[in-house]
């Protein structure tokens, strides 16, 4: 039987990624083993909101620091969910989630992926996919999806 000794959990602050932190947290109790909080901050959609964003955009460090900052109170929020004897790590990354995610698993070797669903439905996940989907295709580990 596999052990599970690396957790890692990334988040975005919903409900359900949340409800898998806690999910994360019982599974390191169980096992003793350590989790790892990721919060993937997409950089570009955040900007978009204020127009067109080309590749050869310009982002002042502030913008990107407020934002790594935001990403951090995803972690520090999620990290409540997670029992306090179990050891933890908190990490806040940029780029595409979806990415992000599989390559930070496959770097690091983490025996476990779980994380949230985002719970688009079957039509809307058909069209649009999801972080999960991606994930549990791409990632050489198990993952855990929490509704």
């Amino acid at each position: 039987m596999p052990e599970f000794k690396n957790i890692l959990v990334p988040t975005d602050g919903s409900p359900n990624s949340l409800r898998a932190a806690a999910h994360a947290g019982y599974l390191a109790e169980l096992s003793d083993a350590s989790v790892s909080v990721l919060n993937v901050v997409n950089l570009f959609s955040k900007i978009s909101a204020f127009g067109d964003v080309g590749s050869g955009i310009y982002i002042p460090e502030k913008v990107v620091e407020d934002i790594k900052d935001a990403g951090l109170a995803v972690v520090n929020e999620t990290l409540k969910q997670i029992p306090a004897q179990v050891a933890v790590q908190s990490f806040v990354e940029v780029g595409l989630p979806t990415e992000v995610i599989v390559d930070f698993c496959a770097e690091r070797s983490y025996d476990l992926i779980v994380m949230g669903s985002r719970g688009l439905g079957v039509i809307r996940e058909i069209l649009l996919g999801s972080v999960s989907s991606y994930v549990l295709y791409y990632a050489k580990c198990p993952v855990l999806v929490v509704k």
